[in-house]
């Protein structure tokens, strides 16, 4: 038996991912630069945008490029929704976009102001799967958006 597990980990077939350990105090609001991949009915969509959080009003909007089916969708819009929840760094709400079967429940995942994931929680209801990063934007010169 450890022989067979010594050659399981030797290999590297057991289970692995990155673990970040999170900021307390951490806010979502801002500029950021996105990327998600979405599962629905055996097909897959990828996309990547930039999104601007109001934290006042508890929303956010963006653009997204998005490939779904390997067809090009570019510049559609990202809209969603926020909510605080008694977990610390946790937040739950909403996307919506129009390569999205239907608005997507959400929980962001934030690990410092500047850096954190969402991830669908409404994938048994609806049979679909979404999992994104967000990340704080930075412009590339003085001046640029």
């Amino acid at each position: 038996m450890k022989a067979a597990l010594r050659e399981k980990c030797a290999w590297g077939r057991g289970n692995r991912g990155i673990a970040y350990p999170a900021v307390a105090g951490a806010s979502f609001s801002g500029q950021y630069g996105l990327s998600f991949t979405q599962n629905f009915f055996g097909s897959e969509a990828d996309g990547t945008g930039q999104m601007t959080v109001d934290t006042t009003a508890h929303t956010l909007s963006g653009i997204v490029d998005t490939n779904s089916s390997f067809f090009a969708q570019p510049n559609t819009a990202l809209i969603g929704s926020f909510q605080a929840t008694a977990i610390s760094g946790r937040l739950t709400g909403t996307l919506s976009n129009k390569i999205f079967p239907s608005d997507l429940a959400v929980a962001y995942y934030l690990i410092d102001s500047s850096n954190g994931f969402f991830v669908e929680t409404d994938s048994l209801n609806t049979a679909n799967l979404s999992l994104g990063y967000f990340a704080g934007r930075v412009p590339v010169c003085q001046g640029c958006p």
